[in-house]
């Protein structure tokens, strides 16, 4: 981990002095510490610790179990280290390697403000050192020989640590997803950063190839400057990543390398199934442009950390880069314009959904049939969305029916999203006073249906 050299009031935790704060999130905090020894020996470490006012919730240490466990058994020049799990005065925490440099988002910062972006050898090589890392984890076995499953799902420039050597780290597994762990992530929640994640990786369908279109995203920017997805909303993001083909980088950059540009590509394919099937194909394919740079990359690297000013103060989650903020979809907004109610359970797919109808409508997003009801009661509804299961034991087709039951929702277009359409749920659809029956089980397709369907209220 790196570490910033904030000042902080003398503290210890167990037989580490706190030397000052990284980061702070929702639910650890980061410090950077050092710990000494015998004839004046001292070394810096990171403590990752569960936030106090936190450390009594046992779903939250569970988690931070979990992190210990993956990334414990990861030992790898790319990954950064885990070098223990310790519980001491109440306070479970994470012993951390300290990596002495800066983030990769904070290079590609500093790159794009001097307007001098990285060598492409150099992109080349940062992307295959953590391809590696990646190719590591994602084959990663047991003591009994069983593959561990780890999927990282976070993989984004904060994530990718640059040491003032030119050492390439990957860290933070925190959200990593692996057979073993003890929390399962609940159906339909969004774990990862918007702008970096694949497809199928916010419908909630993470394989170890959604790693490696993130590691596309990151190709992307380190050559482009900026995102192939880049909007002003999580819903807007969601949007592109789903139903958008990122541009060819040679269209955006003429003098990139065509091995980088397909390598990038080819990562940022739509279906999985035509990304690589290992990380490692990166560095394979992109090992040749890493050699031909005129300078050692890993110098030249490094030139670059040193430059990045070290940081003085944690950073605020309004500080950090727009498409590194943590994700919030499905919350709700309080209107009487004229509205389109979604009744969907999963956040991902309120999201989706409410990024098709908007702004022609005001989106009201909504978990229950009785809710949608009262909504419906006070709201001037022009469209309904729901899928075919509600909560409580109801159906899409009985909020249908109760909404078709009073004269005043005549005209209200209703879509009932179900997860395969068969003449059977079409022929009860129509008996309800469904307006359109989509398939949910393409979420792009079904996407465009309902903005088609919006551009009526227009």
């Amino acid at each position: 981990m790196t570490g910033a050299r904030a000042s902080a009031p003398i503290a210890r935790i167990g037989p580490y002095e706190i030397v000052g704060t990284i980061g702070r999130g929702g639910m650890a905090e980061v410090l950077l510490a050092r710990v000494a020894g015998a004839d004046g020996f001292s070394r810096e470490v990171v403590i990752k610790r569960v936030l106090p006012e936190l450390a009594h919730e046992r779903e939250f240490i569970d988690m931070f179990r979990d992190e210990a466990r993956i990334t414990a058994q990861l030992r790898h020049g790319n990954i950064a280290q885990v070098l223990d799990f310790r519980h001491d005065d109440g306070q479970y925490y994470l012993l951390l390697e300290y990596v002495d440099g800066p983030s990769l988002a904070r290079i590609l910062d500093d790159a794009n403000a001097r307007k001098t972006p990285l060598p492409h050898a150099v992109v080349a090589f940062v992307l295959s050192e953590v391809a590696r890392a990646l190719d590591y984890a994602h084959r990663k076995r047991d003591e009994s020989g069983a593959t561990l499953g780890v999927i990282h799902r976070d993989v984004s420039p904060s994530n990718v640590l640059v040491s003032r050597d030119g050492e390439v780290k990957l860290t933070d597994f925190g959200i990593a997803r692996a057979s073993s762990r003890l929390v399962n992530t609940a159906a339909g929640s969004i774990k990862g950063k918007i702008g970096y994640m694949a497809p199928e990786a916010l419908l909630g369908e993470a394989t170890t190839r959604s790693d490696l279109f993130s590691l596309g995203i990151v190709g992307f920017e380190l050559v482009a400057g900026h995102l192939p997805f880049a909007a002003p909303t999580n819903e807007a993001r969601m949007f592109r990543v789903i139903t958008e083909t990122a541009a060819h980088l040679s269209e955006i950059v003429p003098d990139v390398p065509i091995a980088l540009a397909d390598v990038v590509a080819r990562l940022l394919a739509k279906d999985a199934a035509e990304r690589p099937a290992r990380a490692v194909e990166v560095a394979e394919a992109l090992s040749a442009l890493v050699a031909s740079s005129p300078e050692p990359v890993q110098e030249v690297l490094a030139a670059r950390a040193l430059a990045v000013p070290r940081a003085s103060a944690p950073t605020s989650p309004a500080a950090q880069r727009p498409d590194e903020r943590p994700t919030r979809a499905g919350s709700r907004v309080s209107t009487r314009r004229r509205a389109a109610v979604i009744v969907e359970s999963s956040p991902t797919m309120r999201a989706l959904l409410r990024s098709a109808v908007t702004p022609t409508l005001t989106a009201i997003e909504v978990e229950s049939s009785d809710a949608a009801i009262a909504e419906l009661a006070e709201s001037p509804v022009a469209l309904v969305i729901a899928q075919q299961v509600l909560a409580g034991g109801k159906s899409g087709l009985d909020l249908c029916r109760s909404l078709r039951a009073n004269p005043a929702n005549a005209r209200v277009t209703f879509v009932l999203a179900v997860f395969a359409v068969t003449p059977a749920i079409e022929q009860d659809a129509r008996e309800a006073g469904v307006s359109v029956v989509l398939a949910k089980s393409d979420p792009q397709a079904l996407v465009r249906a309902v903005r088609e369907l919006v551009e009526d209220f227009a």
